[in-house]
């Protein structure tokens, strides 16, 4: 389903063979049951990172977030080109920890700052107050 591309050379031996399929292939169309598969395979990857890489307050704050976006944002009559770019971003998300040592973060460009929509940016502002309150106790 995926292109025949080799896997990364730098992925860490610690990361899952699903992990590993999701770095390494483009997302394509695929039949509704292997689509929701997909996700799912996607969604477990990513709590087993933070599992493995974020310390507890962080993981609490993470694994909620990740459920409430694939709740909100996974859902059988989305577009494709969604879909596709959803699975994308989260792609990218699980090789940018993967191969982090400590998971530190990055900064949002004016760019993606730009992208988001009233309502992103209002859960951008309620993620960083609560990662800030975290930080503090």
């Amino acid at each position: 389903f995926g292109s025949s591309a080799s896997q990364p050379e730098s992925l860490p031996p610690s990361l899952s063979p699903c992990a590993r399929w999701h770095l390494g292939h483009t997302v394509w169309t695929m039949p509704a049951p292997v689509v929701a598969e997909e996700g799912r395979a996607l969604f477990r990857t990513i709590m087993r990172l933070h599992r493995m890489k974020l310390p507890g307050p962080m993981r609490s704050l993470g694994d909620a977030y990740v459920r409430r976006e694939f709740r909100l944002h996974y859902q059988p009559d989305v577009k494709e080109a969604h879909r596709t770019m959803f699975m994308r971003e989260w792609s990218g998300y699980v090789q940018t920890i993967s191969n982090q040592e400590s998971v530190v973060g990055r900064e949002l460009s004016d760019d993606q700052r730009a992208k988001l929509n009233d309502e992103q940016k209002k859960q951008l502002g309620e993620l960083e107050r609560n990662a800030k309150s975290i930080g503090q106790k």
